[in-house]
């Protein structure tokens, strides 16, 4: 395949908020795209962006499903879930060739489940306040 033009098995497990991905269908293109991938989620730690095109959700694929079907099929299974997807240059490229993506032809990333979100940055302690030396009193004696 052309340089880095090759599909994406984006392996993840479910985090407490979920997976961190929007999914939803374009008007006029068949298929399932991803739309936003939330910050420090497994969705992002696996390689999945937005735009990509959802080609197999768990090695089914379900490029003729419907947006609910794609739900239930990620929902479906406990533990990781893998999403075989393209962006638009490579499905341009593959489409040109008349190949079909396949797991096989895949790059895989695999997350791990996501770490809790960072805490909010601490500002460093404050030092102590500085003590200015005493001036040297002269003392006279009587």
């Amino acid at each position: 395949m052309a340089g880095d033009l090759k599909p994406r098995l984006c392996v993840m497990t479910k985090g407490d908020s979920g997976y961190g991905f929007h999914l939803h269908g374009e008007k006029g293109k068949s298929g399932q795209y991803i739309r936003k991938v939330e910050l420090h989620s497994a969705a992002e730690a696996s390689g999945l962006r937005a735009g990509d095109r959802v080609v197999e959700v768990n090695g089914e694929n379900v490029e003729r499903d419907t947006h609910h079907q794609v739900v239930q099929r990620i929902k479906a299974l406990e533990g990781d879930t893998r999403l075989l997807v393209v962006d638009r240059e490579t499905d341009e490229y593959l489409r040109s060739l008349r190949l079909t993506c396949t797991e096989d032809m895949a790059v895989r990333i695999t997350a791990a489940a996501p770490s809790p979100s960072p805490s909010p940055a601490r500002p460093p302690p404050r030092p102590p306040p500085l003590r200015r030396p005493r001036p040297a009193s002269a003392t006279t004696a009587p």
